[in-house]
Formats: C-alpha cells, sequence, structure tokens
C-alpha cells in the first residue's frame, strides 16, 4: 500500500463494559484490538491508526457460559412442547445470522399453514 492510501476497518468484539462490573477500559480494548489485528496480519505494526470510534452495544450479542450446552436442549424441548417456538439470535440462544432468522421465521410460518 502507498503511503497516502488509506482503508477503513470495522472490527466487533465482545466484551463486558466497566459499568456492568467486568471487561476492559476503552483504550485497553483498542490496545488489544490493534495487536490482534497484527498478529493476523491485517494490520502491519507501521500502519497509523488515524481514528476510532467505539460503541458500546447492550445485550448485542448471545454469551455462552459452562451451562448452555447442558440446558439448553431441555429448554428448547419444554417451551416446543407448550406450543412456544423459540427462534432467532435469542430464542435459540445461539449467534445466528438475519439470513438464519428469517428462515427460521419462515420455517415456524410454514407449520402453522398446515
Amino acid at each position: 500500500m502507498r503511503n497516502d492510501e488509506k482503508t477503513m476497518r470495522n472490527v466487533e468484539s465482545g466484551a463486558r463494559s466497566q459499568e456492568s462490573g467486568g471487561g476492559v477500559d476503552e483504550n485497553e480494548l483498542l490496545k488489544q484490538t490493534v495487536k490482534g489485528l497484527i498478529n493476523c496480519g491485517i494490520l502491519r505494526p507501521s500502519d497509523e491508526l488515524i481514528t476510532a470510534h467505539i460503541i458500546h452495544i447492550p445485550c448485542a450479542y448471545v454469551v455462552y457460559d459452562q451451562f448452555r450446552k447442558e440446558n439448553l436442549p431441555a429448554i428448547l424441548k419444554f417451551l416446543r412442547n407448550e406450543g412456544i417456538y423459540s427462534i432467532g439470535r435469542y430464542g435459540t440462544w445461539e449467534y445466528s445470522t438475519m439470513e438464519e432468522a428469517i428462515l427460521q421465521g419462515k420455517w415456524v410460518a410454514e407449520k402453522f399453514q398446515r
């Protein structure tokens, strides 16, 4: 890349906020992110960071814990037996794309058409 060329990187990172009693401060998060991008070869150590903007989005992602794998099937089975179709990112408690959520909604709608 030439010296006068610029590029933009958008990075998403899951971290607990300091307000919630965990996580790292923004400066530390930025340092860790840049270090990770360098380690992956996306940035070079000589690249200049011109600006950074950190946005905190509460509850943006489903966060797995050590109890999820064991408990999720029983919860979803219980809900299904009650006629509740728990779908989407939070309904299935998994990280999924918008396309997957749409397909899950389509699947439920088709079940009601039968």
